[in-house]
């Protein structure tokens, strides 16, 4: 199942070397050479398959200016926030999972949720799906309470998705609130650095990125992924430091990552 998830992982983001990194930090208590090669062997062909079928990948590519260090302050002071709203994140779900599983409504609830996913999806994209929307540096031009609802509706929606019978996943949802976070702090900065709206696009990336790593845990494959998104200089630095910096909070307070928790809320019949 690990080396099955982390070959899907490598194909939807065209990284081989992500998937690898993803099997390693996702399984450390199982971790063994054995599993290793197995791994590179699975995720391998399985990426070589996919590359055929499909060439693609689910990030893409900017073309994005480097990122002046006067501006590294506010870079950290956004990195705060994202771990904040990450820390958010990782609580609604879990909440929300728990309650469901006390009072299992979802039965119930699941076809509501997929009767509005279908209109908002086709009426209101941005606030649904799978957060390639939110990549959209246009939505900057939206008011700040606006960008905040988009940002809070997805936080409660996805927590409740994640929570049904027909749920997507995590990790493009994971994306999304962290690229919409992104966009909602630099808008509310640029009132006071108006110049700083030339880099939202850096700041996209790693607000994604960051919010992936405090939610899986997982920054050397967050990094990894970054590195695929624009050029080496323009990303590594910045990036390296938010990561190292979302990931303290891990071994601080002793966090312990979405797939961890979901874990041991599985029923016994179905770990049997």
């Amino acid at each position: 199942i690990a080396i099955a998830g982390s070959t899907g992982f490598a194909c939807a983001f065209s990284s081989p070397l992500a998937g690898l990194c993803h099997l390693i930090e996702e399984n450390k208590s199982i971790i063994s050479f054995k599993f290793i090669i197995k791994g590179i062997w699975v995720i391998a062909i399985g990426f070589f398959i996919s590359y055929l079928v499909y060439p693609h990948s689910l990030l893409p590519y900017f073309e994005l200016n480097v990122l002046p260090f006067k501006y590294y302050l506010i870079l950290l002071l956004m990195v705060i926030v994202l771990i904040v709203v990450a820390k958010v994140f990782l609580f609604l779900i879990i909440k929300v999972k728990d309650f469901s599983k006390q009072k299992q409504f979802m039965f119930y609830f699941t076809p509501l949720l997929l009767v509005l996913f279908m209109l908002l999806r086709r009426f209101y994209p941005v606030l649904i799906g799978n957060g390639m929307d939110s990549l959209n540096p246009n939505i900057i031009d939206y008011s700040l309470l606006m960008i905040f609802s988009i940002l809070v509706f997805r936080l409660i929606f996805t927590s409740f998705s994640m929570s049904s019978n027909i749920s997507g996943g995590a990790v493009l949802p994971t994306l999304a609130v962290g690229s919409l976070t992104a966009i909602l702090f630099i808008k509310g900065t640029s009132y006071i650095v108006p110049d700083i709206t030339e880099y939202i696009g850096l700041f996209i990336i790693i607000g994604m990125l960051v919010t992936f790593a405090v939610v899986t845990n997982a920054p050397i494959t967050a990094l990894v992924l970054g590195l695929k998104c624009t050029a080496f200089k323009v990303i590594a630095l910045p990036l390296f430091i938010s990561l190292v910096i979302s990931t303290i909070p891990f071994y601080v307070f002793k966090w312990e990552n979405l797939y961890h928790q979901l874990e041991k809320r599985i029923p016994g019949y179905i770990k049997h």
